[in-house]
């Protein structure tokens, strides 16, 4: 294998491991949900507009995943004239890999000060979404 070159099948992986992450995520909500007894369902709803931290952690994640998915692309993209290769590269690869990795971040780093600091969180208008859905 050359040096310098990813993994064949790593961004197959990485997709696993968001499917993964997101499975694990809904199943568990669905396990608190069954080991209750009860549904709470709109009170789940509700506590992720008041304290969305956690929520903005696991969408975080997946878009820092799937920016390196972006980055790592596939060999084929990288094959015809040395033009249409960088046009390729550049607009199909790394400008998308780019706004994921900033949307990643910022969803991380607002996920993190809701968890850390809440009410910076909504002095900073972190309360949007409860005046959205009329939340107390």
């Amino acid at each position: 294998m050359e040096r310098g070159r990813p993994i064949p099948g790593f961004q197959a992986i990485l997709q696993g491991v968001q499917f993964n992450l997101i499975g694990l995520f809904f199943t568990g909500i669905s396990a608190f949900i069954f080991l209750t007894g009860r549904d709470f369902g709109r009170d789940i709803f509700l506590q992720f507009v008041r304290r969305p931290g956690l929520p903005l952690m696991v969408i975080g994640m997946l878009l820092l995943l799937q920016s390196r998915i972006m980055f790592l692309g596939y060999r084929e993209i990288n094959e015809g004239s040395g033009g249409m290769a960088a046009i390729n590269l550049i607009f199909s690869r790394t400008l998308p890999g780019v706004i994921l990795v900033v949307f990643g971040l910022g969803a991380m780093g607002l996920g993190f000060l809701d968890m850390v600091a809440p009410a910076l969180f909504d002095s900073m208008g972190g309360g949007f979404l409860e005046t959205l859905y009329g939340v107390r």
